[in-house]
């Protein structure tokens, strides 16, 4: 038996009293093997950090995460135990006060772990516009996909054997592409020789 949950990360907006805008989105799909799940850097599913909604260019380089990573999104959420459940599944909504800060803009959201020092990003492609009213319609749906994600560093993706356990019971699982955060990136082998190098030096003066 096929069983068909909420596709990943629909993100639905709906328009509330006062203009203000709920973006809802989730991952928990299963039984069609287009999920796309989170884990950082290690593999591991993410079970911490945040997902923060952004307008602008979605950032294509570990560089550019970190500097928007600074500044202030136009909603943040935290990821824990009753946003993000086992297996690299995520739930939750951004409920942003000011929908013409999301009025015919680009959106993207940026994805990171606790430390902050690793990412994803995600552009979203649909466009809210305040023509979509009244409420409660729906500004726009949209759906994860492969294509939409944004490679920060590579290899950070590929498929995987999803575990859906918390949503679909026990041995539940189901091929998805996972979605692995970049890292700080380390230092090149040309930049540790050069290191060594002047600590060499200072040694010999000594």
């Amino acid at each position: 038996m096929k069983i068909s949950l909420l596709a990943f990360a629909i993100f639905g907006s709906s328009v509330l009293s006062g203009f203000a805008a709920s973006i809802t989105f989730d991952n928990i799909s299963f039984g069609g093997g287009n999920s796309v799940l989170l884990f950082d850097n290690s593999g591991a599913p993410l079970a911490s950090g945040a997902i923060s909604l952004y307008s602008g260019v979605a950032p294509t380089s570990f560089d550019e995460a970190l500097t928007l990573s600074a500044t202030a999104p136009l909603d943040r959420l935290v990821l824990d135990g009753s946003t993000a459940l086992p297996g690299g599944l995520i739930s939750g909504s951004f409920d942003t006060p000011n929908a013409g800060e999301l009025t015919g803009v680009n959106l993207f959201v940026l994805i990171s772990d606790e430390s902050g020092t690793q990412f994803g990003a995600y552009d979203l492609v649909g466009t809210f516009t305040k023509a979509d009213t009244p409420p409660p319609a729906s500004a726009f749906t949209e759906t994860f996909n492969n294509s939409s994600l944004v490679t920060l560093a590579a290899p950070e993706s590929g498929n995987v054997q999803g575990d859906f356990s918390a949503i679909a019971g026990p041995g539940a699982t189901d091929g998805a592409y996972g979605l692995r955060l970049a890292a700080i990136p380390e230092p090149s082998s040309a930049l540790l020789a050069g290191l060594a190098l002047v600590g060499g030096l200072v040694r010999r003066r000594r």
